[in-house]
C-alpha cells in the first residue's frame, strides 16, 4: 500500500527538509499544511540573508523594518534564527554628523509626533533601549536607517550564532548595541541577549579606505572568533581607538582573530591582540596605505603575541598584495630600523603547529634594498660590513621557528629567490635536531622563478625528502592569460575554508593559487 509522505515520522520528515536548502522551496513546504508548517519553518527563519542588487535602498530597509516587526509580534519566530548576514553595506546612521551641525534636538513630544507613522512595535524598542530622553529623541531621529533598525533586531535573535555585517561608515546604533550588550548595560543588565553568538564577521564596503572596528564584538562573552575586513585605525600612532582602549585586556573569550587587508596603529594592534585572555589562531593582513597611513611596527606585534605564548597554535603573518612600499612610509626617519626591521621570531612559542608568514616579518623590509642602518665600510679583506651581516641572513628563518612547528607556508617567495632557496637548505639540514615535527613545507613561488633557479631548488627537493618533509609549491603568479576576471572571493580561516558572504568592496578577491608539482 502507497503510504502518504505526511504518514512518516516527523523525524523523518525533518531530516528530509534539513536537506533543503532554497528558501522559496521551504516557504512552499511551510505552506503545505499545519504539520508541514511545524517541521518547515525553523528552517525558513534558520538563516536570514539579506541581500539588495535592486540599487534601492527603501528596499532593503523596508525588508529589515517587517522582520523587526514581525519578530517583535511573534518572537517565537525569532528564536529560529541562528544566522544573520547582510549584503551590500547596511546604510549608517547621518545622525552623529547632523548633531554637530545643529545641536538642538526637538523635544520627545516632538520626535513623537514626526514619528507618528512609525510602527508603534519599533517605538516600544526604541524606549526599551533608550538609556535617556535625549537619546530616545536621537533613536527616533536615525529611525529611518537601516542602521537603527538593526540594531533594535540584534537583541530579539536569542539563538543567534553567526553574525555576518558589511558597514559603510559610521554603523553608530548597531555598534552601540553590541558594546551595551557584550557590557551588560541597561536593559542588559536584567535580560543579557546574544548568549549564543559564537562568531562575528564585520567587513567595511569600501574598497579605498577603511572602515571603523567594533569594540563591542570583544565585549560578548559567548564570541569565540572575530573576523575583519579592512579595518584602520588613526594615521598617527599615538592615538587608540576610544572603545577599544576601554576593554580590558585578557577579558574576552575570544580565541580566533583574523583581520583580512587591514592596517592598525601601534596602539590599536597591540589592544586587539592582547584583549582575549587565550588566543590560539592570529591572522593579520596588513593592508595598504589608504586604510591608514600609520607606520607597521614588527616590535609591536611581536611583543603583543608574548602574552600568548603559551596558547598560539596558529599564526598567519603578512602584507596583502605585495604592498611593501606601504609598510614603512615614504619618509624614513630614525625609527626605520624598529619599524622594519625582523621580528626576533617564536622559538619559544611551544605550541605554535602552523605558520604562515612573509617575508619582511623573518628578515625585515629591506630584503631588495640595500639593508638600512648598517655601515658600508670596508673590512680588511675587502667585504662590507652590509655584505657580512646578508651572509648570515639565510639563518634568520630556522631561528624563526619554534620545535612545535608541523606546517609552515612562506609566501611571496618570487620577490626573494636566492635568499628563501639558501633558508631552506639550511633548515632542512637542520630539520632533525631543530624541527623534529615539521611535516610540510608551502612556497608561494611563481614559475619564471622556478625555471630561474631550478638547480638550487632541486637541491632543497631533495633535502626536503631526505628530511621526510613534504615540498608543496603554490604559483602566486597565475597564468599570463589571467585577469582580474578569473580572480575568485577568498575563504577564511587558516586553512582558508570558512565562508563568508563576498565583500562588497571586491577586496576580497585574488588569482587561485595553482599546486605547482615540485620535481627534481
Amino acid at each position: 500500500m502507497t503510504q502518504h509522505l505526511s504518514s512518516q515520522p516527523p523525524e523523518t520528515l525533518d531530516r528530509i527538509v534539513s536537506h533543503v536548502a532554497d528558501q522559496k522551496d521551504l516557504k512552499s513546504i511551510a505552506l503545505c499544511s499545519k504539520q508541514f508548517y511545524e517541521i518547515a519553518i525553523p528552517y525558513v527563519y534558520r538563516r536570514l540573508d539579506f541581500r539588495d542588487n535592486s540599487c534601492d535602498d527603501q528596499v532593503f530597509y523596508n525588508d529589515l523594518k517587517h522582520i523587526l516587526v514581525l519578530f517583535t509580534r511573534k518572537p517565537e519566530l525569532a528564536k529560529h534564527v541562528r544566522h544573520l548576514s547582510i549584503r551590500p553595506a547596511f546604510d549608517d546612521s547621518p545622525l552623529e554628523m547632523k548633531h554637530k551641525e545643529n545641536p538642538e534636538l526637538p523635544s520627545l513630544a516632538d520626535a513623537l509626533a514626526q514619528a507618528k507613522d512609525l510602527e508603534q512595535e519599533i517605538k516600544g524598542a526604541i524606549e526599551t533601549y533608550s538609556q535617556s530622553e535625549k537619546e530616545h529623541v536621537q533613536w527616533l531621529q536615525a529611525s529611518d536607517c537601516e542602521d537603527v533598525i538593526l540594531a533594535l533586531l540584534l537583541p530579539i535573535l536569542v539563538n543567534l550564532e553567526t553574525l555576518d555585517l558589511e558597514i559603510s561608515l559610521n554603523p553608530l546604533h548597531v555598534e552601540r548595541m553590541l558594546w551595551r550588550i557584550g557590557r551588560r548595560e541597561k536593559p542588559f543588565d536584567e535580560k543579557p541577549a546574544l548568549e549564543k553568538l559564537h562568531s562575528i564577521a564585520w567587513f567595511h564596503s569600501d574598497s579605498k579606505y577603511g572602515g571603523n572596528m567594533a569594540a563591542g564584538c570583544f565585549e560578548i562573552p559567548s564570541v569565540r572568533a572575530v573576523y575583519l575586513h579592512r579595518m584602520s585605525s588613526y594615521d598617527d600612532d599615538s592615538t587608540a581607538d576610544e572603545r577599544l582602549a576601554e576593554v580590558n585586556h585578557g577579558s574576552s573569550a575570544c580565541t580566533h582573530i583574523e583581520m583580512h587587508d587591514c592596517r592598525l596603529n601601534s596602539k590599536d594592534i597591540a589592544n586587539i591582540i592582547k584583549i582575549p585572555s587565550i588566543l590560539s589562531t592570529f591572522i593579520y593582513e596588513i593592508g595598504w596605505g589608504h586604510l591608514s597611513y600609520s607606520l607597521v611596527d614588527f616590535r609591536v606585534i611581536q611583543d603583543a603575541l608574548e602574552a600568548h605564548r603559551g596558547h598560539l597554535q596558529d599564526l598567519w603573518l603578512e602584507p596583502w598584495e605585495r604592498e611593501y612600499q606601504w609598510l614603512w612610509g615614504e619618509e624614513i626617519g630614525d625609527g626605520e630600523e624598529a619599524t622594519c626591521g625582523p621580528m626576533k621570531g617564536f622559538k619559544d612559542f611551544p605550541k605554535l603547529r602552523r605558520l604562515r608568514v612573509g617575508p619582511e616579518f623573518v628578515f625585515g623590509g629591506w630584503i631588495n634594498d640595500e639593508e638600512p642602518n648598517v655601515s658600508d665600510g670596508e673590512s680588511s679583506d675587502g667585504e662590507t660590513d652590509a655584505e657580512r651581516k646578508n651572509l648570515y641572513m639565510y639563518k634568520r628563518l630556522l631561528n624563526f621557528l619554534p620545535p612545535s612547528l608541523e606546517s609552515l607556508q612562506l609566501s611571496k617567495g618570487s620577490f626573494y629567490p636566492e635568499l628563501l632557496c639558501e633558508a631552506l637548505e639550511h633548515l632542512l639540514v637542520c630539520k632533525e635536531s631543530q624541527l623534529p615535527l615539521l611535516e610540510v613545507i608551502k612556497v608561494e613561488i611563481g614559475l619564471w622563478e622556478i625555471k630561474q633557479h631550478g638547480d638550487r631548488l632541486a637541491n632543497v627537493l631533495r633535502l626536503a625528502d631526505s628530511s621526510a618533509v613534504k615540498m608543496i609549491g603554490l604559483n602566486d603568479a597565475g597564468e599570463g592569460d589571467m585577469s582580474y576576471e578569473d580572480e575568485v572571493e577568498r575563504k577564511w580561516g587558516m586553512d582558508e575554508d570558512i565562508t563568508w558572504a563576498d565583500a562588497g568592496s571586491e577586496r576580497n578577491k585574488r588569482l587561485p593559487y595553482e599546486i605547482i608539482d615540485l620535481q627534481y
